[in-house]
């Protein structure tokens, strides 16, 4: 299946925008804790039109960027492969240029940043963990643990979705790709609805018990892109109903927002009617949002898909968001823990009492960050181009005397992280 030049740009279009929404995500929390106090104002304590928008824009608009880069993740891995046991291993040896290697350097680079913060008394308390750990005292199997999460969360901990990411590609890919190819018509629809089917249910239910992959959303949406990959079904299949998808997922935003921390009992009484569904869930907080908010993820990345055809129609905004999108996976893997020290900073000069200084913080922070991250992406691409594409696994233009907008849009990136 030929991926065409219209194609190409709305998967390009797909970059910048959702990584921008994923900064936003991990600058939802209004407080930092560190070794010695805490910085910042309580949500309890935050206005309604803050806390609107905040959980709006982080729990709401942004929560399609995960599903959108796992589902292109696996789009890209089958799209136009034919399984072989010579063709996967190529296939492996290119996400570990692109994944593994960009993974490696970055948890390891953070990983030494953390040591040098912590051995400066001055800087030490804002760095220190809650654990009361420091690295320099980590035995060789925390040092392992703290670059790959075994109990959850790298030390750089959006880097799960690399690392989940890559666990799809070893182990998931070729089950699917060896299904759809040599399963029967009728054999493949009784997966489809039993696999997808079952997913969603533990995925609405919170019922994923492991820690690694880190939660149902690399499994779900990273096996929708590969599948559809390996049927020759276009992601953007859905188009025709793509308007009503995205104007009915913006709307389910309001009363997912109002709403965010509704349970079950909250609006069905104190007591579970059915056995199945235990007390402890269904009192849980946000039990009942989960289900809202789960069921109509799949709307908005249908939603969020299309939306690019109309962004298509506007040429000088095709133009400049395929342009950034050429920082996105840099964007993605240098943003924290420059973002946590950019909003720490902010909470403590900033007058955080005053009724709107955190709706302004809240705003401000993660563009002015993307910011700093686009200029500190130009300025290495321009004097070392070859360390940047180490890190970025190859995502970066040759050398250039002069940047244009093809230059700026390499290989596809994927970044994000889903906690709800």
């Amino acid at each position: 299946m030929k991926i065409d030049k219209e194609t190409s740009t709305r998967f390009n279009l797909l970059r910048f925008l959702p990584i921008v929404g994923v900064v936003y995500v991990h600058a939802y929390g209004p407080v930092i804790k560190y070794s010695t106090g805490s910085v910042g104002v309580s949500a309890d304590h935050l206005n309604y039109l803050t806390n609107f928008i905040r959980i709006f824009v982080t729990q709401g608009l942004a929560r399609i960027a995960v599903p959108l880069f796992f589902l292109m993740a696996g789009y890209f891995l089958l799209v136009n492969f034919e399984w072989s046991g010579a063709g996967y291993l190529k296939k492996i040896k290119a996400r570990v240029r692109s994944l593994f290697i960009p993974f490696l350097l970055w948890n390891i680079s953070v990983m030494f940043f953390y040591l040098l913060m912590q051995s400066i008394p001055a800087l030490a308390p804002y760095f220190n963990f809650s654990s009361g750990s420091q690295v320099i005292d980590y035995t060789l199997y925390e040092y392992i643990d703290g670059v790959f999460g075994f109990h959850g969360f790298p030390l750089n901990y959006h880097f799960w979705f690399l690392r989940d990411l890559m666990l799809m590609v070893l182990f998931v890919a070729p089950i699917l790709s060896w299904i759809s190819r040599y399963a029967s018509a009728g054999v493949f629809r009784v997966f489809l609805v039993l696999f997808f089917g079952g997913m969603y249910l533990a995925w609405i239910s919170s019922a994923w018990p492991y820690q690694i992959p880190n939660d149902m959303s690399a499994t779900i949406w990273f096996s929708a892109g590969a599948l559809c990959a390996a049927k020759r079904v276009s992601l953007f299949r859905l188009d025709t109903i793509g308007s009503a998808a995205l104007i009915i997922w913006l709307v389910s935003l309001f009363p997912d927002t109002i709403w965010q921390d509704a349970s079950f009992a909250d609006f069905f009484g104190a007591y579970s009617p059915n056995p199945i569904i235990s007390e402890q869930l269904w009192t849980k907080v946000c039990s009942l949002n989960d289900v809202f908010h789960r069921t109509f993820i799949p709307v908005g990345v249908i939603g969020g898909l299309y939306a690019t055809k109309f962004i298509m129609k506007h040429e000088r905004l095709t133009n400049t968001l395929t342009a950034l999108g050429g920082a996105s996976f840099f964007i993605y893997a240098a943003h924290e823990p420059l973002l946590g020290i950019v909003r720490m900073a902010a909470y403590m000069f900033f007058p955080v009492h005053m009724e709107y200084t955190m709706l302004f913080i809240f705003l401000v922070v993660p563009i002015s960050t993307v910011g700093i991250l686009l200029l500190w992406h130009e300025v290495w691409g321009r004097f070392s181009p070859k360390s940047l594409a180490l890190f970025t696994g190859g995502r970066v233009p040759a050398a250039r005397t002069e940047m244009t907008v093809q230059d700026l849009a390499p290989a596809p990136s994927y970044a994000g992280r889903d906690s709800k």
